[in-house]
Parts: structure tokens; C-alpha cells; sequence
């Protein structure tokens, strides 16, 4: 199996577990859903995120979804302070060797620090390319800015924790209003 084919496979698979059930979480309250390797899920109302820590909570990488089609990953660290709201920064950002993605992220910060911010396809491209398939299958993330590489962390246990946002998602409203649809 290719690798573009088996990334294709893991989002489908993330697809096919999504199986509508009643929403755990009210209007705007987020509870833990699950817990994952070194992930935990939240579920609130109409999303669904996933939070990761590395190096002594320096580091904080959170993936949000209400839909199928896009994911939106935000990465800060404490240290970089320069970062500016809403400020446009072009970076790579590559799982493993899969290639890079060239993307544009927004500044943003909150209580976690600085950060950046920016969407990723879930369902395959034209050219059968998913963002988020590589997210699942890889064993580490690379982000650069300007040809320097500004962070890699690891994304081990990140399929499990992905298929548990998932099914986290399938709960909610945002994927399924009306349960006798498709």
C-alpha cells in the first residue's frame, strides 16, 4: 500500500467512524471526552478539540473540528512573544517525509501563549492529498519559517486520538443535524 493511499484510508476511516449519538456536551461548556496517549478531547456543543503538551507545557499544539472538511490546528509556545494577532506568517509545515505543505497561518495568542494558526484539508484534495490523513499517520511534525525549522514534535498516539475526536465530532450537532440523513 503507497503512502498517499494509506493516508486516503486513515481519513476515510475517520469518516466511517463517525456515527451519530446523543451530544455529552451543553451550549458552550467543553468537557473532557477522552483521553489519549498524551492527547485529551474536548466536546463542546457543535466542536470537538484535541490538545497536546510537549516540553513542560511550553509547547501546546490544539486541533479543533466541527466538520468533515476542515481541521484548524493552532501551535504556541511561550517564547514566541514577537508574534502579533492576526499577523499573516508563511510556513512548511511536513509530516514525517510525506512533503511539505506550504501554508499561511495567522497570529494568535491566548492564557498558552503566542501561536499560530491555520486550516487543513480532511477529505482529500484533487490531488488526493489530506492534511489531516497525514496528521493521523505521522510519526512527527515539522514546522519552518523562512527556511529555519522553528519546531518537531512527536505524533505518536496521535491516529488513536484522532479516530477518538472522531467519534467525539459524531455526537455532536455540527456533523449530523438530522440523524435520518445519510
Amino acid at each position: 500500500m503507497n503512502a498517499k493511499f494509506k493516508i486516503i484510508s486513515l481519513a476515510a476511516a475517520l469518516c466511517a467512524a463517525m456515527v451519530a449519538t446523543p451530544a455529552n456536551a451543553q451550549e458552550g461548556e467543553a468537557v473532557v471526552y477522552a483521553e489519549s496517549g498524551d492527547w485529551t478531547i474536548y466536546q463542546r456543543s457543535e466542536e470537538c478539540y484535541m490538545i497536546g503538551r510537549y516540553g513542560s507545557d511550553e509547547e501546546t499544539l490544539s486541533i479543533f473540528m466541527n466538520s468533515l472538511d476542515r481541521a484548524v490546528f493552532w501551535i504556541q509556545h511561550s517564547d514566541w512573544k514577537s508574534i502579533r494577532d492576526n499577523t499573516s506568517l508563511d510556513v512548511k509545515v511536513e509530516f514525517d517525509n510525506f512533503g511539505e505543505w506550504d501554508i499561511t497561518a495567522k497570529g494568535r495568542s491566548d492564557v498558552d501563549g503566542p501561536g499560530i494558526t491555520w486550516s487543513g484539508n480532511i477529505k482529500p484534495d484533487e490531488n488526493e492529498d489530506s492534511f489531516f490523513g497525514e496528521f493521523m499517520a505521522a510519526k512527527s511534525m515539522a514546522i519552518s519559517y523562512r527556511g529555519r525549522l522553528v519546531t518537531r514534535l512527536s505524533m505518536e498516539g496521535t491516529y488513536n486520538a484522532s479516530m477518538d475526536m472522531g467519534r467525539c465530532l459524531a455526537e455532536t450537532k455540527a456533523v449530523n443535524p438530522d440523524p435520518f440523513a445519510n
